[in-house]
């Protein structure tokens, strides 16, 4: 598991017909989101709509103690003793009431990329959640380990007016041409190079299996 570290967080969201629009936040323009140490709270934060900075928050963490444990690298999934619990844990958690919590839960999960039936099923079920920040990182875990279970809800979901970091990562690792339609309609230029190439590297991943 990786570390969580203080500091903002970079808010983005992919308009159809529009740039790629995003308030910075203590994150280099044009760089990737790192993939160790902020990467929680730089991923989780990614596919959140634009807010007015002065309306948005330091940290967004949920309000459970052992995600917040998992978060802080305080919580084992390898333990012969105690990881099984904790995995049953953590999918429990993806159907928690509070949104934040199935948030936090389903995007831990998903970076987990373990593909266990378990674990299969708990993304599935967050795949059609009732928010739509949960169903984007359902989807993105679903890509990692299964991209034809994956397919049908990114169809879904490009087919909106918005669409979110993780599902572009999802559409480029599927890499199906029946996505490229709706990928299109998303690739207008931005002030952020790296979301451009996010969205750039999809089209081009779907394009190439057509």
């Amino acid at each position: 598991m990786r570390s969580m570290v203080e500091g903002y967080r970079r808010f983005t969201q992919t308009m159809r017909g529009h740039a790629l629009r995003h308030v910075p936040l203590h994150h280099p323009a044009g760089g990737p989101p790192p993939r160790s140490g902020e990467d929680w709270e730089i991923r989780l934060a990614a596919w959140r709509q634009p807010w007015h900075p002065a309306a948005m928050p330091k940290r967004y963490l949920p309000p459970s103690d052992f995600l917040n444990a998992i978060i802080k690298d305080e919580v084992s999934f390898d333990d012969p003793a105690f990881g099984s619990d904790n995995l049953t844990r953590l999918i429990a958690m993806t159907r928690d009431a509070h949104v934040a919590n199935r948030d936090w839960a389903t995007l831990l999960l998903a970076q987990l990329e373990c593909d266990r039936p378990e674990v299969r099923d708990a993304l599935l079920s967050s795949a059609d959640d009732v928010d739509s920040n949960v169903r984007a990182e359902a989807i993105y875990g679903l890509a990692l380990t299964d991209t034809a279970l994956a397919l049908p809800f990114l169809q879904r979901e490009l087919a909106a007016k918005a669409v979110s970091m993780p599902l572009l990562e999802a559409a480029a690792n599927v890499a199906h041409p029946s996505l490229v339609p709706d990928l299109q309609d998303f690739a207008a230029p931005s002030d952020d190079p790296y979301l451009d190439k996010l969205v750039q590297d999809a089209i081009s991943a779907c394009s190439a299996q057509s």
